[in-house]
């Protein structure tokens, strides 16, 4: 009899490097990646319209996901179970939603509800990523790659709430830029931790053959090359210019620099992500 927990997909969601399948880790990523970013900023001094904003792009976010799954799978054997897998994560977000308020602050849920919807979101990314096979149980050095896959999302998870944090002191005028400096700080010690990881897979846990792609053109070193400059060499350099001109009080500047940034992360991002997953190459 078979089993009514198997979920039948749209076989080009499964394939490594495909377009759809990028779209659908990054929408995954996206929306797991912010919630840890939450415990940093009090609602008392931003007012409860910031978490909300950034529970909004969670949701936007995790809902696109839904749907493209949503579109692509078996109805009629997506069993109750998986269902839930899924579904649970709205729910929290609904909950967490409507129930934001500034008197969180004194409360645990002010670090209990950002440590829950990122266990529960990135669970679901995990369980995408192991039905897709990009993370294979048979494969060496799989908690390396879960590791550093982690720490990739919370990089673009930091960029973006840099760059909402910054905009939202038009709102709030008053704000010390001392919470912009805390995520700034932040942001360099996932660079910095993710940097870390790089060196130990590739000498680690990177498959030998790997690097054969760049034997058959050109192509493949232009783009990763293009990735190295963008996501590593440019988001430093911008990083800087942003700590320096928070600390400087100039955030508006610093705002406009963390834009550029996200642009450059999510490009950086969105080429290491493409060449992981179809070639087993992270940069």
């Amino acid at each position: 009899m078979e089993s009514s927990a198997i979920i039948m997909i749209n076989p080009s969601l499964l394939i490594n490097g495909s377009l759809l399948q990028m779209a659908l880790v990054f929408l995954l990523q996206l929306s797991c990646s912010l919630w840890p970013f939450l415990y940093l900023t009090p609602i008392t001094v931003t007012g409860v319209g910031f978490p909300r904003l950034i529970l909004q792009i969670i949701g936007v976010s995790y809902l696109s996901a839904i749907l493209i799954l949503a579109y692509n799978i078996s109805l009629n054997s997506f069993s109750i179970f998986s269902s839930l897998i899924f579904i649970i994560p709205i729910f929290f977000w609904v909950y967490v939603y409507f129930r934001t308020q500034e008197s969180d602050d004194e409360r645990r849920s002010k670090w209990l509800r950002p440590l829950g919807g990122w266990l529960l979101f990135h669970l679901v990314l995990k369980l995408y990523l192991g039905a897709s096979f990009v993370f294979s149980p048979y494969e060496n050095g799989l908690p390396w790659k879960e590791f550093l896959f982690t720490i990739q999302s919370l990089v673009l998870g930091g960029a973006i709430y840099a760059m909402c944090l910054g905009h939202y002191y038009l709102v709030v005028p008053k704000l010390s830029n001392k919470f912009l400096l805390k995520v700034a700080s932040l942001f360099w010690v996932l660079l910095a931790v993710r940097a870390i990881l790089l060196v130990i897979w590739y000498f680690y846990a990177m498959p030998k053959d790997a690097l054969q792609i760049f034997s058959l053109d050109y192509f493949h070193i232009m783009m990763v090359l293009m990735g190295i400059i963008w996501g590593w060499l440019g988001t430093s350099v911008l990083a800087i210019f942003g700590q320096k001109l928070t600390r400087m009080n100039s955030i508006q500047s610093a705002t406009g620099i963390y834009y550029i940034v996200v642009f450059f992360v999510l490009t950086g991002f969105l080429l290491s992500n493409y060449y992981f997953c179809k070639y087993k190459i992270l940069f």
